[in-house]
């Protein structure tokens, strides 16, 4: 009959040998996602929500008009204009006070068609690169994008 206590050795040791396995692969499991850009985020934590209040979607606006939104919690607004050549236009800082911004869009130049179409965003951070880009930020939270019309649309 086996000895109690060497018995008792040997189970503590699987189990703690069982305990060690586990948590190292938990551990890697969470480095790999992390690495894949999953986040732990809180239930706690806010999540940054970007609006463009005015104009509405389908709006009709001259060469330069003011667009408004809301970003909560308040920081930092990116706002920019799809034009007709299919290039992003960064517009010129948003002012922000509390959770609201506004800033003046410009919509062409003298040479745009009358009625052309643009599409508008606004992105949460702060401006890098370059003013005219094929494409968007990928990271800050978005709003809802939407097209204005200068001019009456045919």
């Amino acid at each position: 009959m086996p000895d109690l206590t060497s018995w008792l050795r040997e189970i503590s040791t699987g189990v703690i040998v069982k305990i060690i396995v586990t948590t190292i692969v938990a551990v890697l499991t969470f480095l790999v996602a992390y690495a894949r850009g999953f986040r732990l985020r809180s239930p706690f934590t806010r999540r940054t929500v970007v609006q463009i209040v005015s104009p509405s979607n389908g709006a009709v606006v001259g060469p330069r008009e003011t667009v408004r939104g809301t970003i909560k919690p308040p920081g930092p607004v990116l706002v920019f204009v799809l034009a007709n050549d299919n290039y992003w236009y960064l517009q010129n800082r948003p002012q922000v006070v509390r959770d609201a911004w506004n800033v003046e869009c410009v919509f062409g130049d003298e040479k745009s068609k009358r009625e052309s179409s643009y599409e508008v965003i606004a992105i949460a951070g702060e401006a890098v690169g370059e003013r005219r880009a094929r494409l968007l930020p990928h990271r800050g939270a978005r709003s809802q994008q939407i097209r204005v019309w200068r001019g009456r649309p045919s």
